[in-house]
């Protein structure tokens, strides 16, 4: 509808702080916007349209091309590393890496999933990726209006072109390089940005 068309114009925090609140109908396509724009966020269109069928097994490059991310999504290595400067890493499936993280903004620990979406493109994997977010944000949508609690709360999604530092975040050999707590440094160091460029959420 003509609502939805307007909210899909609209970043994530005035879906999530501006729209939503206003009224239930509003809720409501703000959070269909919402889903599309995770979809966008990995370059997969249409696949909450009235018209369209989800497909798995679907290649078509019109429908998910990974090419497509809003601009105002993507991040740089300076926020990666300085919003979050303390990570552990929890764990790896087959889509993504989970870790725990320092949320220097808003002092806080949160869990944070990273996906390689050219990897996932390249392996043809991406529309179930895509699906996943869209539903993520749904399920979400629920414990944020008090409708069932029993679900995960989606803060927000970025993109960045380079990887988690591993001697920050963690990995599978090195769950916590940085202590198992975060201990604001007196000389706060910037890690070097890495040469190699990458496509990460």
């Amino acid at each position: 509808g003509i609502l939805k068309s307007i909210f899909c114009f609209l970043a994530e925090p005035d879906l999530l702080r501006s729209v939503s609140p206003v009224c239930t109908k509003w809720a409501d396509v703000a959070t269909e916007a919402h889903a599309e724009l995770m979809l966008m966020s990995v370059g997969c269109t249409g696949f909450l349209s009235a018209d369209s069928e989800f497909d798995n097994e679907s290649d078509d490059e019109s429908t998910c091309s990974g090419d497509d991310t809003p601009k105002y999504l993507e991040k740089s290595w300076n926020y990666l590393t300085s919003t979050f400067p303390w990570a552990r890493f929890l764990a790896e499936g087959g889509f993504k890496q989970v870790f725990k993280v320092f949320n220097h903004k808003h002092r806080t620990e949160e869990a944070v999933s990273v996906m390689d979406i050219k990897m996932l493109k390249g392996s043809g994997e991406i529309n179930i990726v895509g699906a996943e977010l869209a539903v993520s944000v749904m399920l979400s949508s629920l414990v944020r209006r008090g409708v069932c609690p029993n679900f995960v709360v989606t803060r927000g999604a970025f993109s960045c072109p380079f990887k988690p530092p591993a001697k920050i975040w963690g990995s599978e050999n090195n769950k916590c390089p940085k202590g198992d707590l975060y201990l604001s440094p007196k000389v706060k160091k910037v890690p070097k940005e890495p040469k190699t460029r990458g496509r990460y959420q």
